[in-house]
């Protein structure tokens, strides 16, 4: 699919026009297979850029080290869906996805206008 580098210019492009709003990311709520016994999602933010959807998430998951004894993991997944939410294809793991999710989490107004709202007064 893409290599590294241009995974992680992908995901830069996307933190870019997600902090000048050029792009507005819509928050869903996890459906199966993203969530279960061994993984958990709380929040999925959709976007529709160039005519393709693509989500992001924090998917924390258990790490098995054997059998019976696993660890907490968690990963940024960002994928392409279609219109109905099946993926077409995952990014490759890259670092700069963590600053993706938080460049989205800090676009949503809530949070976003907080500093505004706290010394307004």
């Amino acid at each position: 699919m893409f290599s590294s580098r241009q995974t992680a210019e992908i995901i830069d492009k996307l933190i870019e026009l997600t902090q000048h709003n050029h792009i507005v990311w819509r928050s869903q709520d996890p459906v199966a297979p993203m969530i279960g016994p061994d993984a958990r999602v709380d929040m999925v933010y959709i976007v529709n850029h160039l005519g393709r959807n693509i989500r992001a998430y924090n998917q924390n998951f258990k790490y098995y080290l054997d059998e019976e004894k696993y660890v907490w993991d968690e990963q940024i997944i960002v994928e392409f869906v279609d219109d109905y939410g099946a993926v077409l294809g995952r990014l490759p793991r890259t670092p700069n996805a963590w600053d993706l999710l938080k460049a989205i989490q800090f676009q949503n107004p809530q949070i976003n206008t907080f500093y505004d709202d706290l010394f307004k007064s």
